[in-house]
């Protein structure tokens, strides 16, 4: 059995919010909760918003919508 370990944030109404990264295929899956200090929150924070930047970066969408080819592949 794989683990990987993701930052994650519990909200005010018991919602919880987790970065997958693009390779986690669907199905079920065990949560396991472990709260973390000041200096692992900041760690997270760090991780999460490097993520954001990455996957936002347009330099990033080099496949087409319609059909999920390359989009300067040659034709």
């Amino acid at each position: 059995m794989d683990k990987i370990e993701l930052p994650g944030t519990i909200d005010a109404v018991q919602g919880l919010t987790v970065e997958l990264p693009p390779d986690v295929k669907p199905g079920p899956v065990k949560v396991t909760l472990e709260w973390i200090d000041e200096d692992e929150q900041a760690w997270a924070k760090w991780v999460s918003d490097s993520w954001s930047r990455e996957w936002n970066d347009p330099r990033e969408d080099i496949y087409g919508l319609e059909d999920g080819k390359p989009i300067n592949e040659p034709r």
